[in-house]
């Protein structure tokens, strides 16, 4: 119901759009369970984490960039019979980090967002980019964290150029998320991605990136970019955080795993995206072929058999309310028990006694009258401060809806104050909704 609920509220295209984006999100989840490699560019070298072999990425003349990665990256998977399926993770300082504090709950509002806010965040930057984030921190209705961009066409240009080697690039993420724990920590992880050139510094809880610091190295040399960058660090390395994480070459040689994608900071070709649609198009002919089979196999049973079930299971209907024969009867029995004393069972308690020890309280030898009906109590007598009587009267949880009523005179005696009359009602005591479930009936 929930589900019809949301279709209902949805227009067409926004219908549309959100099984495009449902459907397009099945296709990148096919393609990180296929992932089998993972490539590391570190210091101008490419690694493979599974086997801790690296190699200097070719300078071939003419080559692109993306020519010689998926050159180099041939080299380290020599199986030409193998159509490996790659996560390659970069350095932290080819990816561009925005930080975002807006009043918006929701991944998928929160990247919409950001998108519309794109050309104002990188005004530098007008070619089309890719968004990651994950999870923000929730403060009520806002959220805060860091987003990643990435541009689309690197991506494809990387894309393109494995797949002229044979090789299939699933996703690239930044390498400093890729020493994350596959199982997010509770307590925060401090990350230190350095190469010659750059420094970057992640933090993250709970596997989502709560800050990302990045210098360009020069800067340093000046004194107050380095007492910056210093006050920044100090604010991270807190007791609470674990031990900092250095990620260097010695790191990534000695991992000898497959490092787990990041799934929400993973960036996708285009190609990539298209290739994980056919693995989940061709998922779901499968799917629907099993399904067509066993349908036909259900089908193809012997009408006698079916008879013969069907007869047994009448048989076995008639025993068990020959059973129940019993404690069918009882159950009927208990029912009209209930229907003949719940009147009886349910009518609401009007306890007099403490209504009359509460108002002895604050009525002292002066009520001249005590009614009750239905819950509607009205009273009178004398007092020498009936506004306060009334006060002290609505502060008890034990009456609401405390009132000066039509029966007071206004009169007053010397000696015993002014006349008061009172209304209210007790809490607690609910006659229309017992007369509801219990209508009164002519006999």
């Amino acid at each position: 119901m929930a589900l019809r609920a949301l279709f209902d509220n949805m227009s067409l295209p926004e219908l549309g759009a959100n099984l495009q984006l449902l459907y397009a999100a099945s296709a990148q989840k096919q393609l990180l369970a296929r992932i089998d490699t993972s490539l590391v560019l570190e210091a101008g070298e490419l690694i493979n984490t599974i086997s801790g072999e690296s190699r200097r990425l070719l300078t071939v003349e003419g080559s692109t960039w993306e020519e010689q990665l998926a050159q180099t990256a041939r080299l380290l998977i020599p199986d030409v019979r193998k159509t490996s399926t790659i996560l390659l993770l970069l350095p932290s300082s080819y990816f561009i980090a925005t930080r975002f504090d807006l009043n918006i709950s929701g991944e998928k509002l929160l990247k919409s967002a950001l998108r519309l806010q794109a050309p104002t965040l990188l005004p530098a930057y007008e070619r089309p980019l890719q968004l990651a984030l994950s999870g923000a921190k929730q403060q009520g209705q806002k959220s805060q964290g860091i987003a990643l961009w990435y541009p689309q066409a690197a991506a494809d240009g990387l894309y393109q150029s494995f797949a002229a080697h044979g090789l299939q690039l699933a996703a690239l993420q930044p390498r400093v998320l890729g020493a994350a724990a596959a199982e997010p920590l509770a307590a925060p992880q401090l990350l230190l991605d350095e190469d010659a050139e750059h420094t970057t510094l992640a933090e993250l809880e709970q596997g989502v990136l709560k800050n990302w610091l990045s210098v360009h190295k020069l800067d340093l040399e000046n004194e107050l970019f380095r007492q910056q960058w210093q006050n920044e660090l100090n604010k991270l390395e807190t007791p609470q955080h674990q031990d900092l994480l250095r990620l260097d070459r010695r790191y990534w040689g000695e991992q000898r795993r497959l490092v787990t994608p990041h799934e929400a900071y993973c960036f996708y070709p285009a190609g990539a995206i298209q290739s994980g649609k056919t693995l989940l198009a061709r998922k779901q002919r499968k799917a629907g072929a099993f399904a067509a089979a066993a349908l036909i196999l259900v089908l193809a049973l012997p009408f006698i058999s079916n008879w013969a079930q069907i007869a047994w299971l009448d048989h076995q209907v008639a025993v068990y309310q020959e059973l129940s024969t019993e404690a069918r009867q009882s159950q009927s029995a208990v029912y009209a028990l209930e229907d003949a004393w719940g009147a009886v069972a349910e009518y609401p308690q009007q306890d007099i006694g403490g209504i009359l020890l509460s108002l002895n309280q604050y009525i002292e030898s002066s009520l001249s009258s005590f009614n009750i009906n239905k819950g509607v109590i009205d009273i009178s007598g004398y007092s020498q401060d009936p506004a306060l009587l009334i006060e002290q009267l609505a502060e008890l949880e034990m009456f609401y809806d405390v009132g000066q009523s039509r029966s007071s005179s206004g009169g007053n005696d010397a000696s015993r104050g002014d006349r008061f009359g009172i209304r209210m009602n007790v809490t607690g005591v609910d006659f229309p909704a017992y007369e509801e479930n219990y209508p009164a009936t002519q006999q």
